[in-house]
């Protein structure tokens, strides 16, 4: 079986969700026309990434509209997106999350927080890595370098 990844390497406006989530439209459509079975977003590509003061003005929850209109792009190509997510309990994660066949597959939060640069989950006792999640071609698991 082959699988083909691809690397989406795009130049995010900062804090401009709209015009970055067209980036994505577009990497997206050269994908699928490409063949790829995956395509990888940079970190934080959906928001930019020296947010600052910005944070809560573009994070999104995952039942934003922004977010189902990402769904929508991912009937025919898998991707991972790089954005700020809003918990459910009003909390700012730098996340990746992994989109496939219309659905959230995984949502990887980065352990450390860029704002206080410490492990805010492994200080409220939770685990800092998180399990991957099943994808067509297998199991699959998301990983991030500082």
């Amino acid at each position: 079986m082959t699988f083909r990844v691809g690397i989406a390497q795009i130049n995010p406006r900062l804090g401009d969700l709209k015009a970055n989530l067209a980036l994505y439209e577009e990497k997206i459509r050269q994908g699928e026309k490409a063949g790829v079975d995956l395509l990888l977003f940079p970190e934080l590509s959906l928001t930019g990434y020296f947010l600052r003061d910005m944070v809560p003005n573009v994070a999104l929850k995952l039942a934003s509209p922004e977010i189902e209109r990402l769904k929508k792009l991912s009937r025919k190509t898998s991707f991972v997106a790089g954005l700020v997510e809003e918990s459910s309990d009003y909390r700012f994660y730098n996340a990746a999350v992994y989109f496939e066949a219309g659905e959230i597959r995984h949502v990887h939060r980065h352990c450390c927080s860029q704002a206080h640069r410490r492990c805010t989950q492994a200080a409220e006792g939770r685990p800092a890595l998180r399990h991957g999640a099943g994808a067509w071609a297998g199991r699959a698991g998301l990983l991030s370098f500082r």
